[in-house]
């Protein structure tokens, strides 16, 4: 990749570390040293509604809201759920059920008109979580402030432990403090 000069296209993302496996199992086109601009994100990942009846279909919601919905944590999951990630999804809700009564999760799918609006108004370029407090995004548990933002892919920039740890961690201050 260091031989690869500004702005030249490569065929397939490189996860780090990892030199021939693809982002997600998807071939992408990545501009070396270019930051992508809101319209070639866009196109790359919004589902294209050819037809009327495809804008009832359950893979373009833009967002799903599951678990307690006035609980004070929450978690904003940020993927195009219908381009390979439907399991992520599974994941978050699975989250919903495990820390029930405690946690709020938002499936937001970037993949979506209404959801990629989402996505770039929390100044993202990948998928991610925002781990935050509801409905005010700021706020102080014990050690730990919010929002925390874990952007990239699932499992290869940031694990699936770690945001568990901290949703455990923030769970159980608000057990001892009563609320």
């Amino acid at each position: 990749m260091e031989n690869l000069k500004k702005d030249e296209v490569n065929e397939q993302a490189l996860l780090p570390g990892k030199s021939n496996e693809r982002c997600c199992g998807m071939q992408w086109k990545i501009h070396i040293g270019k930051k992508l601009s809101d319209s070639e994100l866009y196109k790359m990942w919004v589902y294209p509604v050819k037809q009327e009846h495809e804008r009832t279909l359950p893979f373009l919601k833009p967002v799903e809201v599951y678990g307690n919905l006035k609980a004070r944590i929450c978690i904003r999951a940020f993927y195009p759920f219908h381009r390979g990630h439907e399991h992520f999804k599974d994941y978050f809700k699975s989250l919903a059920e495990r820390y029930y009564p405690r946690l709020r999760v938002e499936c937001i799918n970037f993949g979506t008109p209404t959801g990629f609006k989402l996505f770039r108004k929390e100044g993202l370029s990948c998928g991610g979580v925002i781990l935050q407090a509801y409905p005010q995004a700021k706020a102080k548990f014990g050690e730990v402030e919010l929002p925390i933002v874990f952007e990239g892919p699932m499992d290869a920039a940031w694990q699936r432990s770690d945001l568990e740890s901290l949703i455990g961690m923030l769970t159980s201050y608000e057990v001892s403090q009563g609320k």
